[in-house]
């Protein structure tokens, strides 16, 4: 399993900020104007022209995953945070932050109620809707389990289906040692999340860290929810990747006849090297320990993304490709993207999403 990169030390990082103006929050995000604007300007013509797409990170969990995806690079999206935590805020890297606050309730320590995080999404509506306005997907970003992940980000995934947005959810669930507690509120937050998203990719932390113990490899604590941040931002990449730079690109009608109203579903990313490398990496993905479905045998849709270097050959997607179609269903649409990344010079990454599995 490769290892976490180095930019999440970045995250805890002191902002070079002035807080004395602690309650003037617009005050305090002037520094990331001129950074954010740059970023925009960067954007070429023909990004401009294709699927708009926005990032969006609910709490401290999704804020950490936004930062490492602008970290690791992620371009063509657009990226926002929204969390009540003032000093998190301050530290993201995001072009576009929300502050949810009522009343000065949000440092009172009120608990996660849903109905009070409705209230507090509900207030800063307006903001989100003029941030979303022309968004064509949405990638919510969420960790389930604490208050913030969990109570609003289904109240803005409502929000963005009352504005015709496709939506995707990309939430990790806490590690077995957090609690039963915590891990009866992520379920609650799942419920609620499916309801109104078109698509859920569900990240059990428990999974993941599963498969490196049973490979006996050795895991900081300190990077365990910096790696749980990571599986997102690839999860993230899978997604959003194919639309924006696909040497092969996948069309957006195509992703939504994949994804739209599909519920849970499977997802699964591998890496390889070497000889036969594109069949080994789909051998990966699709025994990938990443998602809550774990099997996309008989998938009636299935999203398929091959990344490699400059050295990346058609007949290796053709391969990659071939041995995923073999697991699912005979008459399964489907759609298939191709992306360069020179980063993976001598590798193929391989992901899969798979949706209505019998």
């Amino acid at each position: 399993m490769s290892e976490v990169p180095t930019l999440y030390r970045a995250w805890f990082e002191e902002p070079a900020v002035d807080r004395r103006s602690r309650g003037n929050l617009a005050a305090l995000f002037l520094h990331r104007g001129e950074q954010a604007q740059e970023r925009e300007a960067a954007m070429t013509i023909e990004q401009e022209r294709t699927t708009r797409i926005t990032v969006l990170g609910v709490g401290g969990a999704g804020g950490n995953a936004v930062d490492g995806m602008i970290g690791d690079g992620l371009a063509g999206v657009g990226f926002m945070v929204v969390d009540t935590d003032f000093y998190g805020l301050t530290r993201s890297k995001a072009q576009h932050v929300i502050r949810m606050e009522l009343n000065g309730l949000c440092q009172a320590g009120f608990g996660c109620s849903p109905d009070l995080y409705e209230m507090w999404v509900g207030e800063v509506a307006g903001q989100i809707r003029d941030h979303l306005s022309g968004v064509d997907m949405l990638l919510l970003v969420a960790g389930l389990g604490g208050c913030c992940g969990t109570a609003a980000t289904p109240a803005i995934a409502r929000i963005a289906r009352e504005m015709g947005i496709f939506t995707v959810g990309v939430v990790t669930k806490p590690y077995r040692f957090e609690g039963n507690r915590r891990m009866r509120m992520a379920e609650r937050g799942r419920s609620a999340l499916a309801e109104v998203v078109d698509t859920l990719l569900i990240l059990p932390n428990e999974k993941w860290l599963a498969a490196v113990m049973a490979a006996k490899e050795d895991v900081r604590s300190e990077d365990m929810f910096r790696r749980a941040a990571h599986n997102q931002c690839c999860a993230v990449a899978c997604v959003a990747g194919p639309l924006v730079k696909g040497v092969i690109g996948i069309d957006f009608d195509d992703v939504c006849a994949v994804l739209r109203k599909r519920g849970n579903s499977m997802m699964g990313i591998g890496e390889a090297a070497g000889i036969r490398r594109a069949a080994k990496a789909a051998e990966a993905a699709i025994a990938s320990p990443w998602t809550e479905e774990s099997s996309m045998k008989d998938a009636r849709d299935v999203w398929i993304s091959v990344t490699g270097g400059r050295d990346l050959d058609l007949t290796e997607v053709d391969e990659a490709v071939a041995r995923i179609r073999e697991e699912a269903d005979r008459e399964a649409r489907i759609v298939v993207g191709a992306t360069i990344d020179g980063a993976l010079d001598g590798l193929i990454r391989v992901s899969v999403i798979a949706t209505g599995m019998r």
